[in-house]
């Protein structure tokens, strides 16, 4: 088993993958290969789980493979996301608030799922470190965004005077946002599902308040 790996993999699956559905005595154990109690499909004690489980103050890792997966559909699981890295994790979480929440679009749920041995208290912690990271990261791309919307010097006065008077206004709503997102981290934005450890990220309040207080949406990516 490889050793020393932190924190959980994402990866999007549009195609069901059947093949990996298991047989066994929990009806609620075939959507995946792991994570099942009793040995078929996963074994309580995680020797199936393909990376390590790490403990709660693990440090968050970009470059290795998280201990669950992140996949946008809701009951097929395939082998890429469990192998997927924390920075990819991050990317596809950050992908879901900027396009469900920031440009309103209709996405598809975004999942996660753990071995079935950890706890949920366990988990949360999981996925607190992941959705901070993730704040930590759109805030840059936002402070990013921002500079774009910066007046030229061919602007008029008006168009000028208008430009800066967004960037103050979402500078200040994305500052509100992080704050209160990172304090919510984890247990104010994921939906237990009681599903065999699957969590559905929901975003919250402070999400919510995002989408509907930015003026310069156009700006965002």
């Amino acid at each position: 088993m490889i050793k020393n790996f932190a924190f959980l993999c994402a990866a999007a699956i549009l195609v069901p993958a059947a093949s990996w559905a298991q047989e066994v005595s929990d009806p609620e154990c075939v959507e995946s290969p792991y994570g099942c109690p009793g040995g078929s499909g996963g074994g309580s004690n995680g020797d199936d789980w393909p990376v390590p489980i790490p403990g709660p103050n693990a440090a968050f890792q970009w470059s290795r493979p998280f201990v669950g997966a992140t996949c946008v559909t809701s009951n097929q699981w395939t082998e890429k996301c469990f192998h997927e890295t924390g920075g990819q994790a991050v990317a596809r979480l950050g992908k879901k608030v900027t396009s469900g929440f920031v440009h309103g679009l209709a996405e598809e749920a975004l999942r996660m799922k753990f071995p079935y041995e950890m706890s949920r208290s366990k988990i949360y912690i999981k996925l607190a470190q992941l959705e901070i990271e993730m704040i930590k990261a759109l805030e840059k791309q936002f402070q990013e965004d921002l500079k774009r919307m910066e007046p030229m010097t061919s602007d008029s006065y008006e168009t000028q005077m208008r430009k800066l008077q967004m960037i103050a206004a979402d500078t200040k709503v994305i500052n509100e946002w992080a704050a209160a997102a990172k304090q919510a981290a984890g247990y104010g934005s994921w939906t237990d599902l009681h599903r065999r450890r699957t969590f559905e990220f929901n975003g919250g309040l402070a999400y919510r308040q995002l989408g509907e207080t930015l003026v310069g949406k156009e700006w965002f990516r």
